[in-house]
């Protein structure tokens, strides 16, 4: 039976919960089975993103998880990867997308309610997760330092298309 799991949600914990517990649960299993028995093919995970988007941490989190994973995972856009969305796809050891795919890249953004010390507190955090999010997204594509900072300083969204999305390394394929 085929291993496919969907994002077509905001990526929140919640809704989120169910598909890390997949995604791990498989990759459990074929880490038992490759220590027990011998010439133990992995079988593929295949990871639709379809989202808008959501908790960044989440989508960084998911996405280094994937990347680490000896499990092969595929991921695949469908429609819209945007945002958190678009790191967890970013993830993927092999990337796939349709032609009617759009893909969104932007800067980090925040909203609080908050005292100026704890502001100050989150801004330096951010910060740093900004710096995270912009070294994964350039070890995993071709764009660059330059086109990253261009996104951060004019504090834009950059909708990529997925011819662009291949140029720039973002896709293996176009289906």
């Amino acid at each position: 039976m085929a291993r496919i799991i969907t994002i077509s949600n905001n990526i929140e914990d919640e809704k989120m919960k169910d598909i890390i517990t997949n995604i791990q649960s498989w990759i459990l299993e074929d880490d038992k089975n490759d220590s027990e028995k011998k010439n133990f093919e992995r079988e593929i995970i295949y990871l639709m993103v379809n989202t808008n988007g959501g908790d960044t941490y989440l989508g960084l989190g998911l996405a280094t998880m994937i990347k680490s994973s000896k499990t092969p995972i595929y991921t695949y856009g469908v429609g819209k990867i945007m945002s958190a969305g678009f790191l967890i796809f970013l993830g993927g050891h092999k990337r796939y997308c349709y032609k009617g795919s759009t893909f969104l890249y932007h800067q980090l953004s925040q909203w609080t309610d908050s005292k100026l010390n704890n502001f100050k507190r989150l801004v330096e955090q951010d910060t740093k997760l900004q710096e995270q999010l912009d070294i994964f997204v350039m070890e995993n594509s071709k764009i660059t330092k330059e086109q990253i900072s261009e996104v951060n300083d004019r504090n834009h969204d950059w909708y990529i298309s997925a011819e662009e999305a291949f140029e720039l390394g973002l896709v293996d394929e176009i289906l």
